[in-house]
């Protein structure tokens, strides 16, 4: 790919697409939004490859030795979902924080201005928290940033609040989508994505 069509390329963050976000934990009853989250990844990330766009996964290690997603012991947890697994070619960073943007080890930030990107595109989980803070530094670093609703999910969430409000999968998945569209991202579908990247 030439440096001018490099330049343009935007890079594809995968955030976060491993199995038990995507499935679901062991012993939990815990659903995520977007049935057609998996076949939408697939869809978006093979159109990247086949492009030969940047294309960058991010994968969340918790440091908690006791909690679900610590690599070290929960494996199986962590380990990439099938619809999004990283190629040989392509980055793996591995953050212990929300976004990845925020560790300087990562060096997320330098690896796209060396890649001459200046448009990201953003999918993978949770709406409401990983998506959004990469979505966000992204967006605070200069970056143009697309955030593909359908090829993102979210999980319910409880209100702050003492009566104890429930929001479903979808109304998270809504409202989180709708905070990012508010000024830090565009936020589209699978379908419009690859009619406009259709070059």
């Amino acid at each position: 790919m030439s440096s001018k069509a490099r330049a343009r390329a935007p890079a594809l963050l995968v955030v976060d697409l491993q199995q038990a976000l995507v499935e679901g934990f062991p012993d939990s009853d815990e659903r995520r939004s977007t049935p057609h989250l998996t076949s939408n990844v697939d869809t978006v990330l093979s159109h990247w490859r086949r492009h030969k766009w940047p294309v960058i996964h991010i994968q969340h290690d918790n440091l908690d030795p006791d909690e679900p997603l610590n690599m070290d012991n929960f494996p199986g947890n962590t380990e990439p979902h099938a619809c999004a697994k990283p190629r040989y070619d392509e980055p793996v960073l591995v953050k212990h924080i929300g976004s990845a943007f925020t560790d300087p080890n990562l060096k997320l930030e330098e690896r796209l201005k060396d890649l001459g990107c200046e448009e990201v595109v953003v999918i993978g989980m949770d709406g409401a928290q990983c998506i959004n803070d990469n979505a966000r530094g992204a967006c605070e670093r200069g970056f143009k940033v697309t955030v593909v609703a359908d090829a993102c999910a979210s999980f319910g969430m409880q209100s702050y609040g003492e009566k104890g409000k429930s929001y479903s999968p979808e109304e998270t998945h809504d409202a989180a989508m709708s905070m990012l569209a508010n000024g830090f991202a565009r936020v589209v579908g699978t379908d419009a994505l690859l009619k406009e990247y259709n070059s």
